[in-house]
């Protein structure tokens, strides 16, 4: 199931290839997979296409010239590279005027959608559902949310509606915009028939379905994020975090993103603002950000999906001068709280598992049985030390807004366990204590505010 992206990070990640290298190559897994060497192509997807393109226009001077010439062609030559020369596309207009949805029934380069006109109207099933799954994002994310729209793009795609083609990828979709116009001039491009291996999902109508509704709310989150900011440095990881809670929000019956949590659960020693960096040297590819959602998604089920709102406003106003962790901040101190005391319950949430889909996640691993899905839980850095003596735990060294995880099993016995911690710069510790009878309880070990040295005794 690793997509060619995964399997070009993974030799770049081990030395075999370096930066520049692996640039070019996944340039060319989107544009030209065919034309990737065979050790690199791959059936398997990958998340977003969108920020590999931005990470590639960041550091165009490493690529190949005819790379550059690819990501410097505009949308007509762009489209070429997908759908290959002489091929015939068909558009349709979404029933609320808002997109025109660019698509082929010619499978020369196995670009065709969806075969199947139930209605014998002229249009495939697979494109009108589209255009209806489109018109309910934007219905959710501009008139409910009160997210600024796109721009027209005056007339590019035939006129000034919003421009989306369904074409063969290796990913579920991306957002573009040509090097040389402005953010006006977006336009998607999704998959035209999620044939291949896409993780599974939970919506009644089936996986496809919850595939276009996923990459639908995602991807036109990233066309109103754009006029925000292109700043993938600064605001990487809040781009993809709540792209992927957007899905989550619009189509709650999906579930798609808790195929991605399992890299939030699995990492916490990864500062919360992490983007670009591998979990582990193992996997395949970063797929940390779109975990993250967990995070966005616990903020909206206290705060209301107006925290997200509040948080791109910020940047907004204040760009290019405030970043996405100032405008979190910035937002909950609006709240009357702090990120401090948030990533303290957030890191507790992660055992108690206190989450509003937390049955899902603890089901997740029976509905994708996926070798590279590893169980829904914390990773603990150690734990089940033998009782009969002492035990020591040093250099517990943590990266801020990062956490480390420890377990302790004490004896069923009468007794005292003491915990101290001997610490040094703004380290919380927090301790929940598991009953057998199924409950738990939570308390913070109160630290010396010079030493921040602290001990807690359990009964």
């Amino acid at each position: 199931h690793l997509s060619s992206i995964d399997l070009i990070e993974s030799a770049y990640r081990n030395g075999e290839i370096g930066y520049s290298e692996a640039a070019n190559y996944k340039v060319t897994a989107i544009f030209r997979p065919d034309s990737l060497p065979a050790i690199y192509r791959s059936k398997g997807v990958i998340k977003s296409a969108t920020p590999i393109i931005m990470e590639a226009r960041l550091n165009k001077h490493l690529l190949s010239p005819e790379n550059q010439r690819i990501l410097a062609k505009g949308r007509v030559a762009i489209l070429t590279e997908l759908y290959g020369r002489g091929v015939t596309l068909q558009s349709y207009v979404s029933p609320e005027g808002r997109f025109r949805i660019h698509y082929t029934t010619d499978n020369t380069n196995g670009d065709a959608v969806l075969p199947g006109d139930s209605n014998a109207d002229g249009t495939h099933d697979y494109v009108e559902k589209f255009a209806v799954i489109l018109d309910n994002v934007w219905t959710t994310e501009i008139e409910l949310m009160g997210y600024d729209a796109p721009p027209s793009d005056e007339t590019e795609g035939g006129d000034c509606l919003l421009d989306v083609y369904l074409a063969d990828l290796t990913a579920y979709g991306f957002t573009q915009i040509d090097e040389t116009d402005p953010v006006s001039m977006v336009y998607m491009i999704f998959e035209n028939d999620f044939s291949l291996y896409f993780p599974p999902n939970t919506d009644p109508e089936g996986d496809v379905a919850g595939d276009m509704k996923v990459v639908a709310a995602h991807e036109f989150f990233h066309t109103i994020q754009f006029q925000i900011t292109e700043d993938i440095i600064t605001n990487g990881l809040l781009m993809e975090a709540s792209a992927t809670w957007m899905e989550d929000y619009v189509y709650p019956e999906v579930n798609d993103y808790i195929n991605y949590i399992d890299y939030w659960f699995h990492c916490p020693q990864l500062p919360l603002n992490t983007y670009g960096i591998k979990c582990k040297p193992s996997d395949p590819f970063p797929l940390f950000p779109y975990g993250t959602s967990v995070w966005i998604k616990h903020m909206t089920e206290k705060y209301g999906s107006r925290f997200v709102y509040d948080v791109w406003k910020k940047i907004k106003n204040g760009a290019p001068n405030v970043s996405a962790l100032a405008a979190v901040t910035e937002a909950l101190t609006d709240r009357g709280t702090t990120l401090d005391k948030e990533l303290k319950e957030l890191r507790v949430a992660n055992v108690t598992m206190t989450y509003e889909d937390a049955s899902w996640y603890q089901l997740w691993q029976t509905i994708n049985p996926s070798p590279d899905l590893l169980p829904i839980v914390v990773e603990y850095s150690a734990g089940n030390p033998d009782f009969s003596s002492p035990v020591t735990y040093t250099d517990v060294s943590l990266l801020p807004l990062s956490a480390k995880y420890y377990s302790f099993s004490a004896p069923q016995v009468s007794g005292y366990l003491t915990i101290d911690f001997n610490g040094g710069g703004n380290i919380s510790v927090m301790v929940i204590g598991f009953h057998t009878d199924g409950g738990y309880d939570v308390t913070e070990v109160l630290t010396d505010p010079t030493s921040n040295d602290g001990s807690i005794i359990i009964n």
